[in-house]
C-alpha cells in the first residue's frame, strides 16, 4: 500500500511539470531532529535513555506551480540528515543516531501580505542508511533491517520572501509511527520530530 501511494505521489509530481507558471529552485538548511515514542514522558523513552534534538541538514531542489489566486503547489526532493541524540541515564553519556533520508514533501502554499506565506502538506521519507556511535545496542544486521524503510509525515511551516528569487522558511515535520518488531529484538514504535530552517533560491 505504501509503495502504491509513493508511485501515485511521484506520478502526480511529474505530471505537474507540464503545468504553466512554474518556477524551479534550490534549497537547503539546518535540521533539528529527535525521536519520540508512545512511552515518552518529557522526552524520556524508558528507564535508561532520554531523546534530545540533534543537528543535521537538508539540501535539494523544488518546483513551484502557481494554482489559482495566491495558492501554489511545491513538490520537493531533498537529501536530509536526521536522527536523534540519546542520553544514557546509566553511564551518563550522549551519543548520536544519524539517519540518512531522501524526502519528498508535497507542500501547498498560500501567499499573503506580498512577502509572507504559509505551507502545509504530506511528506514521504525513504530511509536508506543508519549510523550510530559506540554505546548503542543494535548490531549491524538490525540497522540494515531498519534501513530501506519508507515512513510518512505531515509538514507545516511559514515562509518569508526577501525578493522574487530569495526566501527563508521554517518548517516542522511530525512523523507517523515507524516499524516496531525486528528479528530477535524489540524496537519501539518511534516517530520522527524535525524542525527545519531553510533558504530557497528560485531561478525564474
Amino acid at each position: 500500500m505504501k509503495k502504491i501511494a509513493l508511485v501515485i505521489f511521484i506520478v502526480f509530481s511529474i505530471q505537474s511539470l507540464t503545468a504553466q507558471n512554474v518556477s524551479f529552485g534550490l534549497k537547503g538548511g539546518v535540521n533539528m531532529s529527535k525521536f519520540s515514542s508512545a512511552n515518552d514522558i518529557a522526552g524520556r523513552d524508558d528507564e535508561y535513555k532520554i531523546f534530545k534534538y540533534k543537528l543535521g541538514f537538508q539540501v535539494g531542489g523544488f518546483a513551484e506551480f502557481k494554482l489559482k489566486g495566491n495558492f501554489y503547489l511545491q513538490p520537493e526532493l531533498l537529501f536530509s540528515l536526521q536522527g536523534t541524540k540519546i542520553y544514557n541515564l546509566i553511564n551518563r553519556t550522549y551519543y548520536n543516531t544519524n539517519e540518512f533520508y531522501f524526502t519528498l514533501p508535497l507542500m501547498f502554499n498560500y501567499k499573503f501580505l506580498e512577502n509572507y506565506g504559509v505551507e502545509l502538506g504530506p511528506q514521504i521519507n525513504y530511509l536508506f542508511a543508519i549510523k550510530q556511535e559506540e554505546g548503542f545496542k543494535y548490531p549491524e544486521e538490525v540497522l540494515d533491517e531498519l534501513s530501506n524503510e519508507i515512513n510518512w509525515g505531515i509538514a507545516a511551516g511559514l515562509k518569508y520572501n526577501v525578493s522574487p528569487t530569495l526566501g527563508f522558511g521554517i518548517r516542522y515535520i511530525y512523523g507517523f509511527e515507524r516499524k516496531e518488531n525486528l528479528t530477535g529484538f524489540i524496537f519501539r514504535k518511534y516517530k520522527n520530530s524535525v524542525l527545519q530552517l531553510n533558504l530557497e533560491y528560485k531561478f525564474n
